[in-house]
């Protein structure tokens, strides 16, 4: 009978108690919310108490919730009861609010290209292992769900590989950022990270942006990914050079399985300064992120925030940010929840505070654009003129 089955949560699902409770899928980058009823259920599937406990427990209704939960993959039914006290504990922390769900870690500066539209400052610096420690022990103690390794080019830092083994003990998703020119037959075997999002802006025009023979590698390195197993994700800025080139461009992505394909326009910071010739007409560049793209670009935050509400970033130094374009609020070594609170006092933004978002209709939509890309336009609290553009289509 069912009732002497024993519910267990599958590997690498995790249960976070955010805004409202969540099940997520890190393996997959599948999130569920769930009621409160749902979310305490899913805590008492640790292997240990038979279905027909959890009926007593939680009532007759929960066998169609389990029920749910294994077809979706989440819980495994079990034969026996799990003896061993460890695997009966599942971690689920108590998280902040607003939730802190994911960090990007920039781990080094160095960098084998000279994007002619990178924001970053090209250094000969690399993170200490011990900092790269902390931070993703603090990013754990709060509950994050998904790390994003990035530099310059990650796989530049000579520790890199010891940091991808450090993140095998922990259960949120991991996702390497690279420009995917170093990524080959040598080392893709050790690349144990659950997604790899690789840079490509164009197709003829992308070594025009990025240098001589790039496409070709990252070409490779995609095909490499894919027959590895491992998830690809694209990002993709617009400029004037590749605005010809997006259907093809899906048609190329979509032949190589790729998962995700975002789509972005280039904040106006860094090397894009000196080739402000590259920048597209912001109509043209909407039509274009309004017609490409595709995957979940991503687990939007819900209520009265905008943009950046559950992400931080780390530069090599641990120093703690909203996304790398703002100026950090502290170091890693102060404590990451006193960073977080830093960091909602001085860059949390209310949809409502956005000048004229709050006569627009599709605000929840696009959350007021980027902030960022709103001050390189002239005003932090202004519209985000990109995607105001883009609404101006969808409506």
């Amino acid at each position: 009978m069912q009732l002497k089955k024993y519910p267990q949560l599958k590997n690498r699902v995790i249960l976070r108690n955010f805004e409202s409770p969540i099940a997520y899928k890190s393996a997959t980058d599948e999130l569920y919310e769930l009621d409160r009823e749902s979310f305490n259920l899913l805590i008492d599937c640790d292997g240990s108490r038979s279905i027909k406990s959890l009926v007593e427990k939680h009532g007759e209704t929960c066998q169609e919730i389990l029920d749910y939960a294994r077809k979706e993959e989440l819980i495994d039914f079990l034969d026996g009861k799990v003896e061993d006290e460890f695997s009966k504990f599942k971690f689920v922390p108590k998280s902040p609010i607003p939730s802190l769900r994911y960090m990007l870690l920039h781990v080094t500066y160095r960098c084998n290209l000279r994007c002619k539209h990178c924001y970053l400052e090209k250094k000969d610096v690399c993170m200490e292992f011990g900092i790269f420690k902390l931070l993703i022990d603090e990013f754990e103690k709060l509950g994050g769900i998904k790390i994003m390794i990035s530099g310059g080019e990650p796989l530049l830092h000579p520790e890199i590989w010891r940091m991808i083994q450090e993140l095998m003990h922990y259960e949120f998703r991991k996702v390497l950022i690279s420009n995917g020119t170093i990524i080959d037959e040598r080392n893709i075997g050790k690349l144990e990270v659950d997604e790899v999002q690789l840079s490509l802006d164009g197709l003829p025009s992308n070594d025009s942006i990025r240098g001589p023979g790039v496409f070709e590698k990252v070409k490779n390195a995609i095909r490499l990914l894919r027959d590895a197993g491992i998830d690809v994700s694209i990002a993709t800025m617009v400029h004037k050079l590749n605005l010809g080139e997006f259907k093809e461009m899906e048609k190329f992505l979509r032949n190589y399985d790729v998962k995700v394909w975002m789509i972005d326009y280039p904040s106006i910071e860094g090397d894009l300064k000196s080739n402000l010739d590259l920048l597209a007409d912001l109509k043209e560049a909407a039509k274009i992120m309004a017609m490409y793209g595709f995957g979940d670009m991503s687990h939007t935050g819900k209520g009265e925030y905008g943009c950046g509400v559950h992400l931080c970033s780390s530069d090599p130094a641990g120093n703690i940010s909203r996304c790398g374009f703002f100026d950090p609020v502290g170091n890693i070594k102060e404590g990451l929840l006193e960073c977080w609170k830093r960091l909602n006092e001085k860059y949390l933004w209310r949809i409502d505070d956005i000048e004229t978002c709050n006569l627009c209709e599709l605000k929840y939509e696009c959350r007021g654009g980027c902030r960022f890309r709103a001050f390189t336009f002239g005003n932090l609290y202004g519209p985000d003129p990109v995607m105001c553009e883009i609404s101006k289509l969808s409506g």
